[in-house]
């Protein structure tokens, strides 16, 4: 049994950290009888990496999404989640979730996961940011027709685009608008206006519109 557990009463109760052996024995005042069980203990899983998936996705032409993770320890089964709601629904009880997106829904979508087993689960997982897009036009540009450089930068960022661009909006990782430049000059120059980290900056024409993103390393 457990070192230091004793107990002398009915139906004692224990909580083994550890796998541990347990021993009964019963005295009816002539005959000592004893018996042993064994006890495994399963821990519970840890919480899961941020789930493998894509940034961006363009819901012109993509309808499903695979996010994977790598297996847990000691985890026999994982809950996915998908946020905002409105953003479609997620399915898996493995280490793939597939998200089927709402094909009206625009904006920063966030994807975690959590491990289980039968003594409970972890916390959820690091949050996947991706940003869904509704993107046309891009075979008539071509897929380099607009060019952000440098990328990574440390801050500041021109835009190349061999068609005008009507507008521009650049948001952070969580979605919030940083700036919106309307019909911005050949070659502007973005400084100070990108967050150190990954930043989204949604080009927009008068029939196309896509999404690039920037990561920024300031101080480096």
């Amino acid at each position: 049994m457990p070192p230091g557990f004793t107990a002398t009463i009915p139906n004692p109760i224990a909580y083994p950290t550890l796998n541990a052996t347990y021993t009964a024995t019963v005295n009816d005042g002539s005959t000592t009888v004893s018996d042993n069980v064994s006890v495994t203990v399963n821990t519970m899983p840890v919480i899961p990496d941020v789930p493998a998936g894509p940034d961006t996705v363009n819901l012109n032409v993509v309808t499903y999404t695979d996010y994977t993770i790598s297996p847990v320890a000691g985890a026999t089964s994982y809950s996915w989640l998908l946020l905002p709601t409105s953003a479609g629904v997620i399915s898996g009880y493995g280490t793939t979730g597939t998200v089927t997106w709402n094909p009206g829904f625009l904006g920063l979508a966030m994807v975690k996961v959590l491990a289980m087993n039968i003594c409970g689960e972890s916390n959820y997982s690091p949050i996947k940011y991706t940003l869904a897009d509704n993107v046309t036009g891009l075979g008539e540009i071509g897929p380099n027709s607009v060019v952000l450089y440098p990328n990574p930068n440390n801050g500041t960022s021109f835009i190349r685009s061999a068609r005008a661009i009507d507008k521009v909006v650049i948001r952070d990782m969580v979605g919030r608008t940083i700036d919106v430049i309307d019909h911005p000059s050949a070659g502007y120059r973005y400084h100070s206006i990108l967050m150190n980290g990954s930043n989204f900056v949604q080009i927009y024409g008068s029939d196309f519109n896509f999404t690039r993103k920037v990561v920024v390393q300031k101080g480096k």
